[in-house]
């Protein structure tokens, strides 16, 4: 599957997680971490879990260091040549695309006795014309982290591809807006096959979704102060996939 992301560089404070370990420490501990080719994901668990055990802290180490050891596989891309990827050979080529990364998350996160769900289905990405996809076209995953399901995109959040001098390159860079992201904002952009991965109270349809109908998607802006309507049809088109 071809998956793409969008992302603009920079170290974004997230809220905080811990009072002894902050975002900013979180990520010095993923940038210097031990990252070599034959660590499986046991081993990377093992060792992040030598610095914290609270769930939210491990799944922000886990999609740091994602973001700094595997790229996406911009070749594998423009051949078309979309098989599955195992953990091993992701960790060992470091490079993948969709399927890849949301695996080795899954992993990751299976190690670390963190609830996650690979959630398959449709993104609004790279090569989105404003039609209706045939098939699904993207992976992404879910976390349980204390009794609450949140949404996570590993490969939109670790960078961006783009074309250089009529080349088309993968931006190693990373936005925190899709890890832990908002089911609100997430559905503009992201419509999964099985509905309950919405995670909003009042789903969409999949003609909504694709902005067959001219209304409203009226969004439970419950983590902001004022609620959101926005016209599908005037969605912004994300060059992420």
């Amino acid at each position: 599957m071809k998956c793409l992301a969008i992302a603009l560089f920079c170290l974004f404070s997230f809220e905080s997680v811990g009072q002894n370990l902050s975002s900013h420490k979180l990520y010095k501990i993923a940038q210097t971490a031990p990252n070599n080719t034959e660590m499986d994901a046991f081993d990377i668990v093992e060792y992040f879990k030598t610095k914290t055990n609270d769930p939210k802290k491990l799944v922000l180490l886990f999609v740091y260091w994602i973001t700094q050891n595997i790229s996406y596989d911009v070749d594998k891309y423009l051949s078309g040549y979309n098989t599955y990827t195992k953990v091993r050979e992701t960790l060992e080529t470091r490079k993948t695309m969709c399927q890849g990364y949301s695996e080795l998350f899954y992993e990751l996160c299976d190690y670390a006795d963190i609830d996650c769900e690979i959630i398959n289905g449709y993104a609004k990405g790279f090569d989105f014309n404003g039609k209706p996809f045939k098939d699904t076209n993207h992976i992404w995953n879910a976390v349980l982290i204390d009794n609450k399901w949140e949404l996570d995109d590993v490969t939109w959040a670790i960078g961006f591809l783009n074309y250089r001098k009529g080349r088309l390159v993968f931006n190693k860079t990373f936005r925190d807006e899709y890890v832990f992201a908002n089911p609100d904002y997430f559905i503009l952009t992201h419509y999964p096959a099985d509905s309950k991965w919405q995670l909003l109270n009042n789903p969409i349809t999949a003609d909504t979704f694709f902005g067959k109908r001219n209304e409203s998607i009226e969004l439970d802006a419950n983590k902001s102060d004022k609620q959101v309507k926005l016209k599908t049809d005037r969605l912004d088109k994300l060059i992420s996939h």
